[in-house]
């Protein structure tokens, strides 16, 4: 499937070993910078990043690692950091942006119901989380058809992610946001929201993110999601038109627990079972990873 791969990636601050606001050095997002076609600027506390998406791996690759660069140089004292959640410093939460919360609403894909944001979480806690969001465009005018592919990135990425994304902070995340079937439906195809930054911390985490990418839509091409869901088109204009979808080919509460709590121990059955799908190749790279801390970004995107 012919598809363009893009991100707007979210990170903490950090000076002196001080975590730090994005507010102040960086525009507001209505007041962005560009600079050959990457975006930057603050979203609430957080520095984000509007990738400038790509048709290929090796493009991707290189807009990120340009991006990357120029992010350093923008916020220069300061450093980012991979880093799922973190809670603020007080003092960093005084402008009334920092408590602001992004108005546009994002859905589950079971239930097909919109997903509230925690708003107290940002109004009354210093507690912030930090996405890595895989934006896909294509022409699809099949909205079923994207339901699938949000389903099986669950399964061929949701689930490996578990196990790639291995700073301690990730299952506080997941209690907030990044939960399973969490996506949108933008005008350039889909947003699947359910990872955190982690894949922005080497070049080899984002290219097993964007293979996996690539096996899923060919996956959902094939119509081999078929394997494990049923439909019922029948039902497709039912008030609750999710009663119309059935996972019969494994167990769909068992695959949301282990991505909405990182359970490593039972997801450990799914990389089991997705095994029998992954080419060898993306298998070994999985586990080559997940064996490893998270490196330090600067260093493996080479910006020092």
């Amino acid at each position: 499937m012919n598809f363009k791969f893009g991100s707007d990636p979210e990170f903490f601050l950090a000076r002196n070993d001080q975590t730090k606001s994005a507010i102040g050095l960086l525009p507001s997002k209505k007041n962005c910078w560009n600079k050959n076609g990457n975006k930057f600027y603050y979203d609430n506390v957080l520095a984000e990043i509007a990738i400038k998406p790509a048709a290929s791996l090796d493009d991707i690759v290189a807009n990120t690692s340009d991006a990357l660069r120029e992010l350093s140089s923008l916020i220069f004292p300061a450093r980012f950091k991979i880093q799922p959640a973190d809670y603020m410093p007080e003092i960093e939460l005084e402008d009334k942006d920092s408590t602001s919360i992004g108005c546009e609403p994002e859905y589950d894909v079971y239930s097909l119901q919109m997903v509230v944001p925690p708003q107290d979480v940002i109004t009354k806690t210093s507690f912030r989380t930090a996405g890595g969001h895989i934006h896909l465009g294509f022409q699809n005018e099949d909205v079923y058809e994207l339901f699938d592919v949000v389903r099986m990135m669950d399964l061929f990425i949701g689930i490996p992610s578990i196990f790639l994304d291995t700073h301690e902070m990730s299952k506080y995340r997941r209690k907030i946001y990044g939960k399973s079937g969490s996506h949108r439906i933008p005008d350039h195809g889909l947003e699947y929201r359910v990872l955190s930054n982690f894949w922005f911390s080497s070049p080899r985490h984002m290219e097993i993110i964007y293979k996996l990418t690539e096996f899923t839509l060919n996956f959902v091409k094939q119509k081999l999601q078929r394997k494990f869901w049923s439909v019922d088109n029948s039902m497709l204009n039912h008030e609750d038109p999710s009663c119309a979808f059935e996972c019969f080919g494994y167990d769909l509460e068992l695959l949301r627990h282990c991505i909405d709590n990182q359970d490593v121990e039972k997801a450990e059955k799914f990389m089991t079972f997705i095994s029998n799908y992954l080419p060898v190749d993306l298998l070994d790279e999985i586990e080559n990873l997940a064996q490893q801390e998270l490196p330090d970004p600067y260093v493996a995107w080479k910006l020092v």
